[in-house]
């Protein structure tokens, strides 16, 4: 492991966060490296990942982005301490798939049957020793839920049905202690403390939450005298401005800020797959584009609905001498409540132009183009999400 100082000062959070999500799918060691070199040249600091990527998820290539994250940092050790590492710990799952490769990466060896997987305490812990030893560091810098243990509509749903409230929710584990309230608030409040009083991580967050969750975790951190959660890391873009509402109200109340992903939709706020016609297919049909390559994954980013009022932003940022990208990812660094703006991308070219795109969001997103984004949004608010009670 590289050499660090645990107890250093937790860095302040900076306008862009590099996000590696795909990386292992679709970017490659050398590819990933060349991104790292240019983020640090260009005075990236914060860089975001979880134990459960890249995705789309699978068993075979789980944890392997931060294995590459981590090769960058041994090849690099004198810049552990000029970046920071922002991981997150897996939610409940049923298949244990998660759970199978942290015993592989501690023990060497992959267990024949996990039980699930679930936010308690032992599991957070043994998730984290995975991370750190992936991560080649003796300590993160931010340490996220990256789903709630509890069951709530998720990836775009935002319905809280009568199945959820009676919690029989596909994602939970069999045996987790209360399968309508998950593991409890406190016992998850009271690891995260432990961890930071141990040095193994500097500060802890939340990740795809409700108001509720922020405020009882919040709370919670209140009445065991542990650090509140930093941040919040939730969808948010153009085509998803749930964030504006109750969450921001909650979050801004607590000092909780948001980190964004998903700004770009998957690409689809890029503009590329935008045509004449209205066809969801690229212009250029390319294998490292994310929904051509995984059109199952995330489908609600590039839904007709989606694609439709991406038309319309296209036709705003034209209007204003910007690219579609400047407006999407200029526009999500001017909210207020953000901490960071997570931009992924697949080539270095596109991580600059994302890290710019950010950088001058305030010089770029005028007052009229504000009032024009809300027009678009008022007519098609939020096409990304759906309501179901299925």
């Amino acid at each position: 492991m590289s050499s660090s100082h645990p107890k250093r000062p937790l860095p302040p959070l900076t306008k862009v966060m590099l996000g590696t999500m795909t990386w292992a799918n679709q970017c490659d060691e050398k590819g990933s490296f060349a991104q790292l070199d240019e983020f640090v040249k260009l005075g990236g600091v914060w860089i975001d990942t979880a134990e459960l990527y890249p995705v789309p998820p699978t068993l075979e290539k789980g944890g392997d982005t931060e294995t590459l994250i981590g090769k960058w940092i041994a090849k690099h050790p004198e810049l552990r301490s000029r970046v920071a590492i922002a991981t997150k710990v897996a939610g409940p799952t049923v298949a244990g798939n998660v759970a199978k490769k942290r015993e592989l990466v501690l023990e060497g060896k992959m267990p024949d049957h996990v039980n699930g997987n679930d936010l308690t305490a032992e599991e957070i812990e043994r998730a984290l020793d995975a991370s750190l030893k992936r991560l080649q560091t003796d300590y993160i810098d931010l340490y996220q839920l990256h789903w709630p243990s509890r069951p709530v509509p998720l990836w775009g749903r935002d319905a809280f049905t009568e199945v959820m409230h009676k919690g029989a929710y596909g994602m939970r584990p069999t045996g987790s202690p209360n399968d309508r309230e998950g593991v409890p608030f406190d016992d998850i409040v009271r690891c995260m403390g432990e961890l930071i009083r141990k040095g193994k991580i500097l500060a802890w967050g939340l990740s795809n939450e409700t108001p509720f969750g922020v405020t009882r975790f919040c709370e919670s951190a209140k009445k065991l005298g542990v650090p509140l959660p930093l941040t919040i890391q939730n969808d948010f873009s153009l085509l998803d401005r749930r964030f504006d509402g109750p969450l921001a109200e909650a979050a801004s109340y607590y000092g909780v800020k948001l980190l964004a992903y998903g700004p770009l939709s998957g690409g689809t706020l890029s503009g590329k797959y935008l045509q004449d016609k209205g066809s969801l297919q690229p212009q250029t049909p390319s294998d490292d584009w994310r929904h051509h390559k995984f059109p199952q994954f995330q489908p609600r980013y590039h839904a007709e609905r989606a694609v439709e009022a991406t038309r319309k932003y296209a036709e705003v940022a034209k209007k204003h001498n910007l690219t579609l990208v400047q407006l999407a990812l200029g526009w999500a660094a001017t909210r207020y409540y953000m901490g960071s703006v997570i931009i992924t991308a697949n080539t270095v070219k596109e991580m600059v132009d994302d890290f710019r795109a950010v950088e001058e969001g305030p010089k770029n997103i005028t007052l009229d183009v504000c009032h024009a984004i809300n027009a678009i949004h008022e007519e098609r608010p939020n096409p990304n999400v759906t309501y179901s009670e299925l």
